[in-house]
């Protein structure tokens, strides 16, 4: 019996949980011929954007009505070939990145850095800086979020892939972004 209590309190102490559940999803745009595993629970969203210019596939934390999450994963691959882009390499789209977020109050680069994924060199940056936490809102406040990017270039077409989340809340979803890194498979 001391036995059984024994391990008891070790299950407790020490989980027995086996982590997060994951789905594994398929891109359906031609231009998203990827899979990647994404929280089970989480909303998606797969888009060309403005003109044709990107095509995006999203992943997001549902919230209640009222209420407001930052938490998102972002799949986004510009459609112009790079011989097209006004980017030469993953060098000049990260500083446009950059050059973006600093029009966001107090935003600050945490870490730039250099590294390799998926068979290519990648850059990886990290801020944080203000938004407003709700648009078109009488009531909205700025909010510190906490944002990861890892940008690449694959077959001559430049990609970025996203976590954002409030500052607060960041660490919260960041192995499930770890783990959706991971399983990015191109099927080409």
């Amino acid at each position: 019996i001391i036995l059984v209590i024994a391990m008891i309190c070790v299950l407790n102490s020490l989980g027995c949980s086996a982590g997060p559940a994951y789905v594994n999803y398929a891109g359906k745009h031609r231009e998203l011929n990827m899979t990647i595993d994404y929280l089970a629970g989480w909303l998606y969203n797969e888009n060309l954007g403005t003109y044709g210019k990107y095509a995006q596939l999203m992943f997001y934390e549902p919230v209640e009505k009222g209420g407001v999450s930052r938490a998102g994963i972002v799949l986004t691959k510009f459609l112009s070939p790079s011989t097209e882009s006004q980017f030469s390499n993953i060098g000049e789209l990260a500083d446009e990145i950059i050059a973006r977020r600093m029009a966001f109050r107090d935003t600050l680069v945490l870490l730039k850095s250099k590294d390799r994924l998926f068979n290519t060199d990648t850059i990886n940056i990290t801020l944080s800086y203000e938004m407003l936490d709700q648009l078109n809102s009488p009531n909205a406040k700025l909010e510190p979020i906490k944002e990861r990017i890892i940008i690449f270039k694959r077959n001559g077409y430049f990609y970025t892939l996203r976590y954002e989340n409030s500052k607060v809340r960041f660490d919260k979803f960041l192995d499930v972004f770890k783990h959706s890194i991971q399983t990015l498979k191109f099927k080409d």
